[in-house]
């Protein structure tokens, strides 16, 4: 049975290095049977290694199941064992409009008859409040208090809330959860994510 991974994040785990990584190396990835897809990437932006556009897909059903049938459409035509997807965008579902499992729904039955693994990286949520604000900080432009901007980011927080949505809406999919962390990753994000889907790097 063909093999579709989602790594889905969350933010600031390393997602950048490793959708870079994965984007550059797509032939290396190939020959061990990895195929990293082009559909879901942010065509207009060539800095952008992840699939990020497969989550924007599912602020809508229709443009979700004609984006996710494209992404099945790819991997089938192209044959290797498993498929992975990369995005940090991922672990935002639902987005609105379009609520509740419907989103993982639409995942699920355009591959159906694969096997459907969902990766997630966890920070500690202070650990993750901080690097958000920081980020935004220094890269959006925030001008607000961190307690104001907690006061938004706080769902993002929500890791059992958003790991239960994907896991009723996927169905039979495994989900892998990896703690964030210097004290937890086996060497770094790379090695870690390498070791737990067994690519040898």
């Amino acid at each position: 049975m063909q093999r579709l991974l989602i790594h889905t994040g969350v933010h600031k785990t390393g997602t950048t290095t490793v959708q870079k990584a994965m984007h550059q190396n797509r032939r290396v990835l190939a020959q061990q049977g990895f195929f990293y897809p082009s559909t879901g990437l942010l065509t207009d932006n060539p800095a952008s290694w992840g699939h990020h556009n497969l989550a924007y897909a599912l602020r809508n059903e229709q443009k979700g199941r004609a984006t996710w049938q494209a992404l099945r459409t790819e991997a089938d035509q192209r044959g290797l064992p498993i498929t992975i997807v990369s995005s940090e965008e991922l672990s935002l579902l639902p987005l609105p409009p379009l609520l509740g499992i419907k989103p993982y729904q639409i995942i699920a039955e355009a591959f159906v008859d694969y096997e459907i693994v969902l990766i997630c990286y966890l920070r500690p949520q202070v650990e993750m409040a901080a690097a958000l604000y920081n980020h935004h900080v220094k890269s959006v432009g925030e001008t607000c208090d961190i307690l104001d901007f907690l006061s938004r980011c706080a769902p993002r927080l929500d890791y059992m809330q958003y790991l239960h949505v994907a896991s009723v809406g996927l169905g039979d999919a495994e989900i892998r959860v990896r703690r964030y962390g210097r004290d937890w990753l086996r060497g770094d994000i790379l090695d870690d994510l390498a070791a737990e889907i067994g690519l040898e790097i």
